[in-house]
């Protein structure tokens, strides 16, 4: 066996390494993304009332205070939309995995 059927071969072990490191990594942050998706709709029925609680306080501080009635209102919205929207409870789930794994390091080796 020459050096170069060497240097290949070495190559080609180090790349499949760093494929397998990223399947295990895929997988953590699918693993992690389907308990935030189970953890969401578990409570959505929170997420549905505090939402509508939140809506009347933000129409009631409209009057007094514009500023804390639009944030109030925008965060009411986003309680609404996670609560009776699955699109926007998977696309939440998905964002919380991902940013749940960036600092991760793989210590498989």
């Amino acid at each position: 066996m020459n050096a170069l059927t060497f240097v290949f071969f070495w190559l080609l072990i180090q790349r499949e390494n760093k494929s397998e490191m990223k399947q295990g990594r895929d997988l953590e942050r699918e693993r992690l993304e389907v308990y935030l998706l189970y953890l969401l709709l578990g409570y959505r029925p929170i997420f549905q009332a505090s939402s509508l609680l939140l809506m009347l306080f933000s129409v009631f501080t409209l009057s007094f205070s514009p500023l804390g009635g639009w944030i109030s209102l925008g965060v009411a919205f986003i309680l609404v939309l996670i609560s009776y929207s699955f699109q926007a409870t998977l696309y939440l789930a998905k964002m919380g995995a991902w940013m749940g794994s960036i600092g991760k390091k793989n210590d498989r080796n």
